[in-house]
């Protein structure tokens, strides 16, 4: 089990700059692996993001785009909620997924 003796903190604030889901996810994506990296981790294989083909796949409701980082801080996720996306939201899926969904 790996501890955090050091833990950068992440600031996904420029997501908030995206115009779309995808765009969005995909710019929470590189941050994410920017902390898992710093935090000694390898982000090619404990960080994913999902396409909304890939996220009903692996048995989502709907079709939205995920990023994961399952061995991250305890409920990373929710500290990261963003609600002020131009034509987008976020929720968390148990504390280690951040959704991204297109606003209908």
């Amino acid at each position: 089990m790996k501890l955090f003796e050091q833990h950068q903190a992440m600031d996904l604030s420029p997501v908030c700059e995206a115009a779309t889901a995808e765009e969005a996810a995909t710019i929470a994506y590189k941050i994410v692996c920017e902390t898992a990296s710093f935090d000694g981790y390898n982000p090619a294989i404990e960080v994913q993001i999902r396409n909304p083909a890939q996220s009903k796949e692996h048995g989502h409701v709907g079709a939205n785009w995920h990023v994961v980082w399952e061995c991250g801080p305890d409920h990373w996720a929710v500290c990261q909620l963003l609600t002020d996306g131009k034509n987008w939201h976020t929720e968390t899926h148990w504390g280690f997924d951040l959704v991204f969904y297109e606003d209908q």
